[in-house]
């Protein structure tokens, strides 16, 4: 199965290389996305970012794939998700405070007033403040989760309940998981 197709069925393995490859494409394009309220409209904005939560399903696909090929139930990535939500809204939080923090005030103020306009303008200030170093703290912790998911999920060396081993669909049944030791051939035999 290629990488991308891979990305797109919650079934069988996915070897830690694959799974990393595929997590790094995905953060690029949430990045990407992530940047658009400094080129696009407003409206245009919200559009992406309803677009951008269809990313969901190729990560629990992948996470999903990995955890199978650790041996585990790709439902254990709800306790991922869990943390990398906690993760993410702490990052978001902190990204709020240092680049919106005026920003935020004002829209603070335009809700008081209940000036729609007003509303809008700040919200897209903040919006604007945020998109780039919201997207670097993003990426950053996703690429940490990707790395930490590859470094505690150990591949089960041998075909488990998930399907065979990736990479070894051509290989033979007998082969070994390990090398085995080679001894010199006793002369005395021939």
């Amino acid at each position: 199965m290629s990488l991308v197709a891979s990305m797109f069925s919650a079934n069988g393995r996915m070897a830690p290389a694959d799974f990393q490859k595929a997590g790094l494409i995905l953060v690029a394009i949430t990045f990407v996305l992530g940047l658009s309220p400094l080129i696009l409209p407003v409206a245009v904005t919200l559009l992406v970012s309803v677009i951008s939560l269809v990313l969901i399903y190729p990560w629990v696909c992948i996470w999903s794939q990995r955890l199978h090929d650790a041996g585990k139930s790709g439902w254990l990535f709800l306790a991922i998700l869990v943390a990398w939500l906690v993760v993410g809204y702490v990052g978001s939080q902190t990204v709020s405070s240092i680049f919106a923090g005026e920003a935020t005030r004002m829209v603070a103020n335009a809700m008081e007033t209940g000036n729609p306009d007003a509303m809008m303008q700040a919200s897209e200030a903040a919006s604007k403040a945020t998109a780039l170093p919201g997207s670097v703290m993003n990426a950053l912790i996703a690429i940490g989760f990707i790395f930490a998911g590859n470094a505690i999920l150990k591949q089960d060396p041998q075909e488990n309940r998930y399907g065979p081993v990736p990479g070894a669909e051509g290989a033979p049944e007998a082969m070994p998981a390990e090398s085995p030791v080679e001894t010199p051939e006793n002369p005395d035999q021939n």
